[in-house]
């Protein structure tokens, strides 16, 4: 890593193909995640792999593949960071002890405004929001506004007679 570190290294960046947005697009999807989640693997049969994909180019279409479990590997294995490197998240200026800061700065730099602040959502709010369903209304008669009045602790555990 020491002779590695002492060569100039000169960093050559053209632009993509389609546009920044779609780097950032493709980019964005592998930051954070691992290479697929275990939701999206189907079935392992016949030394088969059957999983499923998003057809971006299409409208995000949830589509079906299935791939000989040694092409599925190697493709895996792409995906895979060598020995001492790391995810971007960890560094950077999207790192989280100076995410603040850094966006601050490049926003005044590029002369972009901060995003509104949007006010704390509540836990039966975000589960209403994103299921539909509010866990506020009792689900036998439909009345609302149920209110937590207090937390009743368990009975203490006994021992064997």
């Amino acid at each position: 890593m020491r002779d590695l570190a002492a060569v100039p290294w000169v960093v050559e960046a053209r632009p993509t193909a389609a546009g920044p947005e779609q780097a950032l697009d493709y980019l964005g999807r592998y930051v954070h995640k691992v290479a697929i989640g275990n939701h999206r693997l189907l079935s392992l049969a016949a030394g088969r792999v059957r999983f499923t994909w998003r057809d971006r180019a299409k409208g995000n279409v949830k589509k079906t593949a299935e791939l000989p479990a040694e092409e599925f590997i190697k493709r895996f294995l792409y995906h895979i960071l060598p020995p001492g490197f790391q995810k971007i998240r960890y560094y950077g200026w999207l790192a989280s002890r100076n995410k603040s800061q850094t966006l601050a700065a490049i926003r005044a730099v590029i002369g972009a405004e901060a995003p509104p602040v949007q006010p704390e959502e509540t836990a039966p709010e975000r589960i209403l929001r994103l299921t539909g369903v509010d866990v506020r209304r009792c689900p036998a008669c439909g009345a609302s506004a149920l209110a937590y009045l207090c937390r009743i602790a368990p009975a203490p555990a006994r021992g064997p007679p």
